[in-house]
């Protein structure tokens, strides 16, 4: 990998315009003659952009896929030595695979004896994505929170925004497993009264409760956001991974009603957003493993008593903006 990153040209001595000087730099007119030195310095300086390009298409997205599948990448950054693209949107997508990784690196690879050092670890993540919107806003004029485009400014948009939203969603998700977690050891401890479980609910940290509001906030936003880029954007359908960054946030939506029911029908509408945006995706898999996976989630939930049939229902207007902006934060 290294050497093709940093691959030099030869120096052929029998071409070079003065022989005494064999490591002169190719001149631009030199570059276009017709000489056999000439015709070789161009193929291989074409071959280089070539080589480097490729690369940089295969590395991020590698560690995309690494960090959504929760398996470790085994390219490190400090192995690599391929100089950063000079497309607008590469360098976007070059930014996020960094914050990425660190997020994998400090929330899910480290040991902790707490919380709280997770807690900061998830803030410094949460500041550098801040930083990535800023990039996305200068390189190519819209932003995370922006209505999405049409044609290839909107694919390239709804891109990165879901992968933001997910990365900030696989950042702040331990926090909802941990008040599910402390949720149910209060239910046990109240023995069924369900006045004396809200009432210790909401003695809850307010760290805590802040940190899942932004990874709730995150899952509405990318369910949001593809479903309005889908509407306006047809070939944003065709993007079979967006059903995955949708049945992820709906999971995070079905695993906060299980610590509370009584919070239902505030995420009732985002679900059933999320469905309808299922369906408009091209049929076949993984979509199909998708919709069955959520329809098995949601009847196991419809029977038992106190959880209503959350299969269908209305949905937010897409008219609205990104749930972040309305102060709503579901909890």
């Amino acid at each position: 990998m290294r050497h093709i990153c940093t691959l030099e040209l030869p120096q052929e001595r029998r071409y070079l315009p003065d022989s005494k000087k064999p490591h002169q730099a190719p001149t631009l007119d030199l570059l276009k003659s017709e000489t056999p030195y000439g015709r070789c310095i161009f193929t291989k300086c074409m071959w280089k952009f070539v080589i480097q390009y490729a690369i940089s298409w295969f590395i991020n997205p590698y560690r995309l896929v690494s960090f959504f599948l929760g398996r470790p990448t085994s390219l490190s950054w400090e192995d690599m030595e391929i100089q950063a693209p000079d497309d607008p949107f590469l360098l976007c997508l070059v930014r996020l695979t960094k914050i990425m990784s660190r997020s994998a690196k400090s929330i899910y690879l480290s040991r902790h004896d707490s919380f709280l050092p997770v807690r900061d670890a998830a803030a410094a993540i949460r500041r550098d994505l801040a930083d990535f919107e800023s990039l996305m806003r200068h390189n190519l004029g819209v932003s995370v929170d922006s209505d999405p485009f049409s044609r290839e400014k909107g694919v390239c948009q709804t891109i990165l925004t879901s992968l933001y939203c997910h990365t900030l969603l696989l950042t702040y998700r331990p926090f909802i497993i941990l008040r599910a977690k402390l949720s149910k050891l209060l239910a046990e401890s109240c023995n069924g009264n369900g006045e004396t479980f809200q009432r210790e609910r909401s003695r809850m940290p307010t760290w805590l409760n802040e940190a899942c509001d932004i990874a709730i906030t995150a899952a509405r936003d990318a369910i949001q956001h593809i479903s309005k880029a889908s509407v306006i954007n047809p070939p944003v359908q065709e993007l079979r991974y967006h059903g995955f960054f949708i049945g992820s946030s709906i999971f995070v939506l079905i695993c906060d009603v299980l610590q509370d029911p009584s919070i239902i029908s505030v995420h009732q509408p985002w679900i059933h957003m999320g469905i309808q945006c299922l369906h408009l995706m091209r049929e076949g898999e993984p979509i199909a493993s998708t919709l069955k996976a959520i329809d098995l989630a949601l009847k196991k939930l419809a029977q038992r008593q106190v959880y209503p049939d959350m299969r269908s229902g209305n949905s937010p207007e897409f008219s609205v903006g990104m749930s972040s902006k309305t102060g709503d934060n579901g909890t």
